[in-house]
This record gives structure tokens, sequence and C-alpha cells, in this order.
């Protein structure tokens, strides 16, 4: 049995003595929490156990052209590279969804083939219509033993009140 398996165990009959609404204010205040973690290890680039993801590839595919402009479009490294999923990490992006006690985080549908292909690095387009290319799995969600504990100590905050 997972550690999340005895925790859900633990916390079904306190559940079932809140009111809906009581629920329903519960499972926002988890969700949010835990969006607001995913984003964070994201920010990081890490696993949710704690490992780093593999560095993002070179992506400078043309050799720069001489002349004054280009090469100070393009230092000796070439293009700058920012961080991998910073638009995904952004609350638009990683949504969250409550319905009755439930709290979900994910992707909306758009978001979700790009996040599920790093996930489980799976074959994609580098560009529409462009090379395929097999990714590096990269966790974007997942549950870590932090995240547990935020669960726990909101619940248990909750339940006071």
């Amino acid at each position: 049995m997972s550690d999340l398996d005895a925790l859900a165990n633990w916390v079904t009959p306190l559940l079932a003595r809140l009111s809906p609404a009581a629920q329903k204010q519960l499972a926002r205040k988890i969700a949010t929490g835990l969006r607001q973690a995913q984003a964070k290890r994201m920010a990081a680039q890490k696993d949710p156990d704690g490992q780093a993801w593999q560095a993002r590839k070179n992506t400078q595919r043309r050799p720069v052209r001489a002349g004054r402009i280009k090469a100070q479009a393009h230092n000796s490294q070439g293009p700058r590279q920012g961080p991998l999923f910073a638009k995904l990490r952004q609350a638009s992006h990683l949504k969250t969804s409550v319905s009755g006690g439930n709290a979900e985080v994910g992707f909306n549908r758009t978001d979700s083939r790009i996040a599920r292909i790093h996930q489980y690095g799976l074959e994609g387009h580098v560009t529409p219509h462009g090379p395929r290319h097999i990714y590096a799995v990269r966790r974007l969600i997942g549950i870590a033993d932090d995240d547990r504990k935020m669960v726990e100590d909101l619940l248990i905050e909750h339940l006071k009140t």
C-alpha cells in the first residue's frame, strides 16, 4: 500500500463528517497548494523525487552568417535558451479542477499533448510538420513527500477551524 493510499484511508472518514461546501473549500485549497508546488518544481527543473531533468539540447541548427547585425544577434554559444516549460507552469496553463470533494491538477487540452510527451518520454514533432524527436523523460506532474506533508497540514488546519 502506497503512502498516498494510506493517507486516503486515513482522510476518508474525516472528510465524510464535513459538509459538501466545506469539502469543496478544502479541495480547492489542496489543489491550489499542489499547483504551486508543481510550478516551483518545474521552475527548478526537477522530478518529484528530486532528480534534475536532463538538459535541453542546443537548438542552433544553422551556422551564424558573417556581418555585424547577425553577429550581435547570436553570441558564440548560439541563441539564448530560457528555462524549460516557462509558460506551462503558469496558472493559465497548469489548471486546477474541483468537483465535490475531488481536486485535480493538470493541463488544459492543448497543453496536455506537450506535457504528456515530456512526462513519459514519447516521440513528438520538434516544430509543426517538422522532424520528429524522442524526448527525454521529464516528470512534470507528480506527488512528492513534501506534497503529502502539505496536504496533511492543510487537512489538519481545516479540521481545526
